[in-house]
């Protein structure tokens, strides 16, 4: 039998690639002793067996999960019911957005961290403070998200990221400034707004093509779903390696991430959002020393080889 890796990833493949940077920073910093088992079917044939019985899948991973004989098991996000997962001591969890957890399925974990501040108080009344590790926010891959070769631009703002109520509200502020916008994700060429600018909205990209984009556009706009409560998206920081100028919807505990003015501009309402657009396109310096600081901070202290070092921190 093959020898089990010495770390084991439990994580959803997403699309905006989380499992995917984690993965990459767990291989480099374990030597390539890791071994990723996905939660949802990510080739045909799993997704076959998924749909045919999909309790039935779970339970195969979960039983893969407790025979494994390795030194960690990382999960982004929890698995399986509540006390079904066995040996806790070796178990950690990264808990993502929107942070919820029952106290009988804390207890399969030894470590807790969550992404956003702002769920630790909900979280800490329900399964106890001491239960909770600590933060770890969002990071960015320098292998992916780096700076392209500068291209003509084509937008002066870009937005990436899916459709969701709150962003809803802020759009067609950019499209009264008649800004030169590109808004990219799910669901938004079903948004009224794109009947009437069909060359501005375009679905989603792929990991590798963010990096196009952002390279033929002046200013990456963050616009915050409305399950981020502190701190900020994937995006602030991927953008940060980008080394794009950003415009950031503010949030309690961003600036500790990054420093408003010097490596990020924020906003609180849609007004305020298009005075510094317009402040940050008349303004190519500035630009400039938006992203390559943010870019500076970024590699200094937020890559996810940073947030594993925490994670498996003694």
């Amino acid at each position: 039998m093959p020898t089990p890796p010495r770390v084991v990833l439990v994580a959803k493949p997403w699309r905006g690639g989380l499992a995917h940077y984690v993965f990459s920073a767990l291989k480099e910093k374990f030597a390539g002793d890791v071994g990723w088992w996905p939660t949802y079917p990510d080739c045909w044939r799993e997704h076959i067996a998924y749909l045919r019985d999909k309790s039935g899948w779970r339970d195969r991973l979960l039983d893969r999960i407790n025979a494994a004989d390795c030194e960690h098991v990382l999960f982004i996000n929890a698995f399986g019911p509540p006390g079904a997962l066995k040996h806790p001591e070796r178990n950690i969890l990264w808990m993502t957005d929107s942070a919820q957890l029952e106290p009988e399925a804390a207890k399969s974990y030894s470590k807790i961290f969550l992404s956003d501040p702002g769920y630790r108080s909900d979280l800490a009344q329900r399964i106890g403070d001491d239960r909770v590790t600590g933060v770890l926010p969002f990071a960015f891959d320098p292998q992916i998200h780096s700076p392209a070769q500068p291209q003509p631009a084509r937008y002066d703002v870009c937005f990436i990221g899916n459709r969701d109520v709150k962003r809803d509200t802020y759009l067609p502020s950019l499209f009264d400034a008649n800004f030169r916008s590109l808004i990219v994700g799910n669901y938004w060429l079903k948004h009224p707004l794109a009947w009437r600018h069909p060359l501005s909205f375009q679905k989603s990209v792929s990991r590798e093509g963010m990096g196009t984009i952002y390279a033929r556009s002046k200013v990456s706009l963050n616009l915050h779903a409305n399950v981020v409560r502190e701190g900020t998206n994937m995006r602030t920081f991927e953008c940060a390696g980008y080394g794009i100028a950003q415009l950031v919807e503010e949030r309690p505990g961003l600036d500790k991430l990054f420093v408003p003015e010097r490596e990020i501009i924020t906003f609180r309402t849609a007004d305020e959002m298009i005075e510094q657009a317009r402040r940050l396109l008349n303004d190519s310096g500035l630009r400039q020393k938006l992203g390559e600081n943010a870019r500076r901070r970024a590699v200094a202290e937020h890559t996810y080889r940073h947030r594993l070092e925490t994670i498996f921190r003694d």
